[in-house]
């Protein structure tokens, strides 16, 4: 069994089966250092949830709702967020080793510090997104994701990119150097 504190409604939300949390609405739930590794979140509403240093290790986020959600710190590794929405998420020095970023929406969200190698991007929209810091190096099909507006750092604390997707790339493609 599991409880969760909403901090907006001011009340637990107790799961039985702690497996399957497929379509649950979690919007704004108190999460941090949550171990919901595995975890079937397929179209979950967690917008505005504080996922911060959760453990969200291969998790089926698919479709999921992470709008505004803080997963600062967050294990991430090989998680499925194909399709899902991240419009203005945290993901400071997340770990997104080998996720699946498909189609994802990262507009506005802050990836600064992530780590991404390897993580897959394709058609993954990252318009305004902050990417200074992340380290891209292995991450695929960089060349179909939106890159508008996107910041990106140089020099000591540089963004890290893959072999084969520049900076020039990047800012062809509508990367800003902050």
């Amino acid at each position: 069994m599991i409880e969760i504190n909403n901090r907006y409604m001011g009340e637990f939300i107790t799961i039985i089966d702690g497996d399957s949390l497929a379509g649950i609405d979690l919007s704004n739930a108190e999460l941090p250092d949550a171990n919901l590794y595995m975890a079937d979140r397929r179209r979950a509403n967690l917008a505005g949830a504080n996922l911060n240093s959760a453990d969200l290790n291969s998790a089926n986020l698919l479709e999921a709702n992470l709008q505004g959600a803080d997963l600062s710190y967050a294990n991430l590794i090989r998680a499925d967020l194909g399709i899902a929405n991240l419009t203005g998420a945290t993901l400071i020095v997340a770990d997104l080793r080998e996720a699946d970023l498909t189609s994802a929406d990262l507009t506005g969200a802050n990836l600064s510090g992530a780590i991404l190698t390897k993580a897959i991007l394709e058609s993954a929209d990252l318009t305004g997104a902050n990417v200074s810091k992340a380290d891209l190096r292995g991450a695929t099909y960089l060349h179909s994701a939106i890159w508008k507006s996107a910041t990106y750092s140089t020099g000591e604390d540089a963004t890290k990119w893959p072999t084969d997707f520049s900076v020039e790339e990047a800012e062809r493609r509508g990367a800003i150097l902050v």
